[in-house]
């Protein structure tokens, strides 16, 4: 290959993506790490405004209701008005709320303040408008990067915000953690302004898909209806459900598996468990996004990871001390959380930047309704074997099938686009 058709590498634009990267992860790490710790926020409800248990969680339950009924509203309004708009005043409505619980720690406060603004805001803060609004401003080089890093910030900001800040609340007033955790909102909000600030790149730089349609996307006027029509006919829409549903499962099982497993069996720190958990999942979700790039087909490698995690959650499998415990969830981790961002980007690859966000968020909801049907499938599992640590026999048979499909889909999609190449390419419909 001669100097003159070599690709070009710039170490500014490599550095450009990387800063915008740990900005939308700081970010949007920041409220997603304060929406999931629902146990702490019903904790200093119940202590505030002297609701006995049942009454105080109802709060984190409804605004974490409100945050998935606006996924899809704000995918939708994500094609009218840029996303980056949708981040900034989001941002600023989760802040607000943070600020609200402090000044009017109320019933009729924490329905404005915690259930709407901050609710709400979260889901114009979390990872569908997040990514989507990174499409348009990284090298696609970086956008498997990104959507590793952004998938798990949750996780990775709640490894030291919670500790840090029940630290520093040992010895100030339950509500002081809120003006803390506002004035944290107000240093992110500069991050959000600066990724929001960032001119697009190139229509052909903004997904790995071919086809000279991807470069007039960015000028194509975009409907609901119109987008709401391509999705309902798209193959591959259908066939990702299955998999965005096993994904919530997927992510959620370790996660509740973890603590009960270390602290009735062993006695083990819940706090320690968890935050090991939380850094394996940081590892898979970044590798993955650092690798996906050096395989021909994201599907035949979200079939290995469904595969890995059918062997290790098979009923085979029974861990009965630390070490073999520790072995077995470590690769099942890494392989849960190499699931968001082997999906998103296939997502990518059928919607192109434009439309991603509205392709996403109906995806995602299905992600977080499996994340949500987990619990209830292992309390039957606990309750039907209190004394017998058991793992989720449907994960097992459900994870399993999804690695066959994986397989199948992977196949058929390579045998499409060497197709579509020797045809002189085209959209990839599934």
């Amino acid at each position: 290959m001669s100097n003159d058709t070599a690709p070009c590498f710039s170490t500014g634009r490599v550095l450009r993506s990387v800063l915008i990267i740990v900005a939308a992860t700081l970010a949007s790490g920041f409220f997603s790490a304060v929406m999931i710790n629902a146990g702490y926020m019903s904790s200093w409800i119940e202590e505030v405004c002297r609701l006995d248990a049942a009454a105080a969680s109802f709060f984190p339950s409804m605004a974490r209701l409100a945050s998935i009924a606006a996924i899809p509203v704000f995918g939708a309004l994500a094609l009218k008005i840029s996303p980056n708009r949708i981040l900034l005043f989001s941002a600023a409505a989760c802040t607000a709320g943070l600020f609200g619980m402090f000044f009017f720690p109320t019933i009729p406060g924490l329905i404005i303040c915690y259930v709407l603004l901050f609710g709400l805001g979260s889901s114009g803060v979390g990872y569908t408008i997040m990514f989507g609004a990174l499409l348009t401003i990284i090298d696609k080089k970086a956008a498997a990067v990104a959507a590793g890093a952004v998938s798990c910030c949750g996780s990775a900001v709640s490894i030291f915000l919670f500790p840090a800040i029940f630290g520093i609340t040992a010895s100030l007033p339950a509500d002081s953690v809120f003006l803390i955790l506002g004035t944290a909102g107000l240093i992110t909000l500069p991050l959000i302004f600066f990724i929001s600030k960032q001119k697009k790149v190139l229509p052909d730089e903004i997904s790995d898909a071919a086809g000279p349609e991807k470069k007039e996307e960015e000028t194509e006027k975009l409907s609901l209806i119109s987008v709401a029509k391509e999705l309902l006919t798209c193959k591959l829409f259908y066939l990702l459900l299955p998999f965005f549903f096993l994904c919530g499962i997927c992510e959620n099982v370790a996660y509740s598996a973890l603590p009960w497993y270390f602290q009735l069996e062993f006695g083990t720190s819940g706090t320690l468990a968890l935050s090991f958990y939380g850094a394996v999942f940081v590892a898979g979700a970044l590798t993955c996004g650092l690798v996906i790039t050096r395989f021909k087909s994201k599907m035949l490698l979200l079939a290995a990871v469904f595969a890995v995690i059918t062997l290790i959650f098979s009923p085979l499998l029974s861990p009965q001390t630390i070490p073999v415990v520790i072995l077995l969830l470590i690769p099942a981790t890494l392989a849960a959380a190499a699931i968001g961002p082997l999906l998103s980007m296939t997502v990518v690859d059928m919607s192109g930047a434009a439309k991603f966000t509205a392709f996403f968020s109906i995806l995602y909801v299905i992600k977080k309704i499996g994340s949500t049907v987990e619990p209830t499938i292992a309390g039957i599992c606990k309750v039907l074997s209190p004394d017998v640590f058991m793992m989720n026999p449907f994960l097992w048979i459900a994870t399993g099938l999804a690695a066959v499909l994986a397989v199948v889909l992977g196949i058929r999609m390579m045998r499409q686009k060497k197709s579509e190449a020797e045809n002189g390419g085209g959209k990839l419909q599934g």
